[in-house]
């Protein structure tokens, strides 16, 4: 049996969360936080082959965390997709190091792409 990637999802909207756990939950093992500090334990615990988060939080921004994390060797590598209906994603994300991006609302059919090409080292 092959072991199906896992992913760590970051967002603080519950309706979001939910959705992307549901859709995502069909093809991959997914873990779910609605906050940073959520999210900083669960990196503890296991290590996932994708990280998807939102931008707009409170407390910790998407970007402010995702800086936060490429400090340590052990997520320095770690792929990262951020979903964000914020209008200013890329000043947002200026010099801090994702994998990919996407704009809310996003299509599944986009969504599941890019995942794929992520895992798939494209």
């Amino acid at each position: 049996m092959t072991k199906r990637p896992t992913i760590l999802v970051l967002d603080d909207d519950a309706e979001m969360l939910r959705l992307l756990s549901t859709v995502l939950s069909e093809s991959y093992e997914v873990f779910t936080a609605n906050d940073a500090m959520q999210a900083l334990d669960l990196l503890k615990i296991i290590r996932y082959d994708l990280f998807i988060t939102d931008l707009s939080m409170p407390l910790l921004s998407g970007a402010d965390f995702i800086r936060m994390i490429r400090y340590q060797a052990k997520y320095d590598r770690m792929p990262i997709l951020v979903i964000s209906g914020y209008a200013q994603m890329a000043a947002e994300l200026k010099g801090v190091p994702v994998t990919a991006t996407l704009h809310k609302p996003v299509a599944l059919g986009e969504l599941f792409s890019c995942i794929e090409g992520i895992l798939n080292g494209g």
